[in-house]
């Protein structure tokens, strides 16, 4: 299925060295935006969110280190 896109190395690599609030784009990435895979923007969306919250959560826990 088109969502089993999202657990390639091509599309989690864009996370890495990112600070949120991400957001997913259609095109043309640019600061703290994903780009979504093609067909499966919801999928996009959804680990997006799940990251975004993953990261505000380590935020709390560590005092706002990185």
């Amino acid at each position: 299925s088109l969502g089993q896109t999202a657990t390639k190395p091509s599309f989690l690599k864009q996370f890495v060295g990112q600070s949120t609030p991400l957001t997913v784009v259609k095109n043309a990435p640019g600061e703290a935006e994903i780009q979504a895979l093609t067909s499966a923007t919801i999928t996009s969306t959804a680990v997006t969110n799940d990251v975004n919250q993953a990261l505000e959560l380590f935020k709390t826990v560590t005092g706002g280190a990185k």
